[in-house]
């Protein structure tokens, strides 16, 4: 079964998603905000979400803090990226308010972004 990644970002990630699929990763799922990405978890209980932090209707941490508060963090691997840091400020936060091990800064590298996701794809499996 394949597994379900959400890309949740206001920025264009249509690239993103293919190169997911193309690789084999899973199926990708997208979302604009946070408000769309409680959305798609709620249907569609995906296995990873990779997320940005900064959008309009409702940011990453405000997701992140209700997913927690709903236990729905349990069952779902996440990786940040953003282009947005106060100098390590907001990744030490984000790690420490929520267990998020990934963190990715903008510009994405393909890579690096395909490796994270083998990896916690590979960690959710255990």
């Amino acid at each position: 079964m394949l597994s379900k990644i959400l890309l949740v970002d206001d920025e264009p990630k249509e690239f993103f998603k293919e190169a997911i699929e193309m690789e084999g990763l899973g199926l990708v799922l997208l979302a604009d905000n946070g408000e769309e990405a409680l959305e798609v978890i709620q249907k569609e209980n995906p296995q990873l979400m990779v997320l940005n932090l900064r959008m309009p209707k409702m940011g990453g941490e405000e997701l992140l803090e209700i997913l927690k508060e709903r236990e729905l963090l349990n069952s779902l691997s996440v990786i940040i990226w953003t282009g947005w840091d106060d100098c390590g400020i907001t990744q030490s936060r984000i790690r420490s308010n929520f267990s998020i091990k990934y963190y990715l800064d903008k510009p994405v590298d393909l890579f690096d972004l395909l490796d994270k996701i083998k990896f916690a794809l590979n960690k959710y499996s255990e």
